[in-house]
């Protein structure tokens, strides 16, 4: 397999090789090995134990204790496999137990420790985390738990309404087009009446009142006919606009908006890394 068009042919050849196969972006294979790569390096379960694996160390001079920032990247997405709800969230822990101690504020960016980090002081922090790992890990999934609940509450909040303003849009749109119909009859009958006095006016005015009347009788009796025949193919066409506004209601309210305001499992929720924050006395000591 091979992702370079120039690998395709040999030296001085103008034919692509034979044992070999272009996997172009858009290849299938490719899709499925980017998606896969994705999971190895994001999902807790396709990595290690501890999914966190991604760490910087920092010297703060705001800081009077060590602590590790954790950040995590979730997101939930509806039966529909539309993300619903992003959100990346930071915790500030504890050294020496892991405990919370803020959520959601960020440390401002310390300094990066010149050279290499001692040897003890790697120990140090690996013994730390050793000893908080469990109690961050397990406070993550809880606050992912009271966010799934919160997501959900508010999914059904927004499900009743638009399932309302998607109902009030559809039977507008059907009375618009009864309406419409109605009003095509009221017409209709006004323009039979004005028909009715333009024969009454043709019998008076005409000296020959036994041949012009018959004539202009029968051309307005074709003009109502083939007003009748305009109107019914326009009822016919708001009819089947309607029977379609039916169907398409019931497919909306009945699928399409319940899977799109309902969430599909459980969410990803990749850790994107721990930030080690140390005082500036904990380094130089």
């Amino acid at each position: 397999m091979c992702f370079d068009e120039s690998r395709m042919r040999g030296n001085g050849q103008t034919r692509w090789r034979t044992d070999a196969t272009l996997l172009r972006l858009g290849h299938p294979a490719m899709t499925k090995s980017a998606k896969r790569l994705q999971r190895l390096l994001w999902e807790n379960s396709a990595t290690s134990e501890s999914p966190f694996s991604r760490w910087s160390v920092e010297v703060s001079d705001q800081i009077s204790k060590p602590c590790f920032e954790v950040a995590t990247l979730r997101i939930a997405r509806n039966k529909l496999r539309e993300p619903v709800l992003a959100e990346l969230d930071v915790t500030t822990h504890s050294f020496s137990d892991g405990t919370m101690m803020s959520d959601g504020v960020r440390a401002n960016l310390g300094q990066k420790i010149d050279g290499t980090i001692a040897t003890a002081l790697q120990q140090k922090i690996r013994i730390a985390w050793l000893n908080s790992s469990t109690t961050v890990q397990e406070l993550t999934q809880n606050r992912t738990k009271n966010w799934l609940e919160d997501l959900d509450h508010r999914l059904s909040i927004a499900l009743s309404a638009s399932l309302a303003d998607e109902k009030k849009a559809y039977e507008k749109r059907m009375r618009e087009l009864k309406k419409s119909t109605e009003r095509n009859e009221n017409s209709i009958e006004r323009i039979r009446i004005e028909l009715e006095r333009w024969e009454e006016r043709s019998l008076q005015l005409t000296l020959e009142g036994y041949r012009l009347p018959k004539a202009v009788a029968k051309t307005e009796e074709m003009k109502a006919k083939l007003v009748d025949a305009e109107f019914k193919r326009r009822r016919v066409h708001v009819d089947e606009q309607i029977e379609r506004l039916r169907k398409e209601k019931s497919r909306v309210l009945e699928k399409v908006t319940p899977m799109r305001f309902t969430r599909r499992g459980a969410p990803q929720v990749w850790p994107l890394g721990v930030r080690v924050i140390l005082p500036t006395s904990e380094v130089a000591s």
